[in-house]
């Protein structure tokens, strides 16, 4: 899982804080938008398209989030939107950032999500045949027995 650019973050909390939003919900919306963050990096949508949060939404309905928790997402990346579009910098997508703790993240699925895991990506091994070397002869690049070569 990745953390909200520290920038975006305070200026998210500060605007969470300003909107009388309790607590526990900000700690909620954090969690929302950080999936959302983390949902448009995996799907290479822009965070600042609007467009990409039905397709967000749709997400969590298929990882078996309630209807409260869709709403609870929805509204939050609606605040989200409401901070980029107050932001006076250049509108650039914010970058995500790696988490160095181990937060457990758990979906009504029973999937038990690491932040400090990522999923492994199958590599193609493949032989690798060195490359012959300049001015060889037909020998080039193969294993020989030892053979000895004195420069004179």
């Amino acid at each position: 899982m990745l953390a909200i650019p520290l920038s975006l973050q305070s200026k998210f909390e500060a605007y969470l804080r300003n909107k009388t939003i309790s607590g526990n919900l900000q700690w909620q919306y954090k969690k929302w938008l950080r999936y959302y963050l983390d949902y448009c990096m995996k799907y290479q949508c822009s965070p600042l398209d609007k467009s990409s949060l039905p397709r967000y939404i749709s997400k969590l309905h298929e990882k078996k989030q309630t209807a409260q928790q869709q709403e609870q997402a929805a509204e939050a990346i609606k605040l989200y939107y409401e901070v980029i579009s107050k932001d006076d910098q250049p509108r650039k997508a914010p970058l995500p950032q790696s988490v160095n703790h181990r937060e457990q993240v758990s979906f009504t699925d029973r999937k038990q999500v690491c932040s400090h895991e990522s999923p492994g990506i199958a590599i193609k091994q493949e032989n690798v045949i060195p490359a012959p070397s300049r001015g060889a002869g037909p020998s080039a690049g193969r294993h020989s027995s030892s053979k000895t070569v004195s420069v004179s």
